[in-house]
């Protein structure tokens, strides 16, 4: 039984060692080819165009005298009101939105830079 054991293995190490040697191997041949990039097609970013907004300060001194006026003018009367603290956060998130179109406007330059230089 041990010579079977021996044979066996001795078969299968021959066939193995065998496969080893075949020396005929396909051949890859690499060819490298330059592309141009695609054109990049940005649209056109859109102006924003801001309406005109009026701004009217009412204090306890002149209420009485803004509220007239606006009756006068036909305008009802209606008071939309920050705090001091929320005034300058208004102000504070308008410079946010401020400083994130700057970052995408210079995303885009950057990618247009990229893509059309040659």
């Amino acid at each position: 039984m041990k010579s079977i054991t021996i044979a066996v293995i001795s078969l299968i190490l021959i066939t193995a060692i065998s496969g080893c040697t075949k020396t005929s191997t396909p051949s890859i041949d690499v060819v490298e080819t330059h592309r141009q990039r695609p054109e990049l097609i940005l649209p056109q970013m859109t102006e924003i165009k801001s309406l005109p907004v009026e701004w009217i300060v009412v204090t306890q001194e002149n209420a009485e005298q803004k509220f007239n006026e606006m009756s006068e003018q036909g305008r009802q009367p209606v008071l939309f009101s920050l705090t001091t603290e929320n005034y300058e956060n208004l102000g504070m998130n308008q410079t946010e939105f401020l400083r994130l179109i700057r970052e995408q406007r210079a995303i885009i330059v950057a990618y247009k830079n990229y893509y059309e230089k040659n």
